[in-house]
């Protein structure tokens, strides 16, 4: 059975299998100090061009958590869609992990939520009585499969960067 549900369905790809067999035959220095971690990070910097940290997680939750509470306070809130990943299929680990409150928003009928139901719950800013939001998290790819495009990506972007928000990526189906 084939499943899109998590990445944690799938099977290792022959090649990781590979990469990881090599890189198990001698002794390395631990927590990031061995020369794969050191090489891996130098990708990574090529790759995004600045100077990046690079944090190793077990699976899509752990990052998840990671990235979100990187950016966050507890008393902040994370705004995404009713439908989202991180609200209905990690159980509460973002919410307990992060210690912020979730607040699902309606997703279109594509499952992607829209500047409007996004704008529409931008309220209560410095309401110490009220959970600030900080983050607007989106998933790539939806729920119902779809994607958003670079242009919707970038209009939602330029949304929370005006309201002073980070944008988070849930990338539960990237590979």
């Amino acid at each position: 059975m084939k499943s899109f549900a998590s990445d944690n369905y799938a099977g290792v790809q022959p090649e990781i299998m590979e990469a990881l067999q090599k890189a198990n035959t001698a002794h390395a220095r631990s927590y990031g100090a061995d020369e794969i971690t050191k090489r891996t990070a130098s990708l990574f910097k090529e790759v995004f061009e600045a100077d990046v940290d690079v944090y190793f997680v077990f699976n899509g939750t752990g990052a998840n958590v990671l990235s979100i509470s990187s950016a966050t306070q507890s008393y902040n809130a994370v705004l995404c869609a009713d439908t989202s990943h991180i609200y209905n299929d990690e159980s509460s680990a973002p919410e307990t992990f992060t210690g912020c409150r979730f607040f699902p928003l309606p997703a279109n009928e594509k499952g992607k939520l829209d500047i409007g139901t996004i704008s529409e719950r931008l309220i209560r800013k410095g309401d110490v009585h009220y959970p600030q939001t900080a983050i607007l998290s989106i998933t790539q790819a939806t729920e119902y499969g779809t994607v958003y495009k670079p242009e919707e990506i970038k209009e939602i972007a330029a949304l929370t960067k005006e309201n002073g928000l980070c944008l988070h990526m849930d990338g539960s189906r990237f590979f």
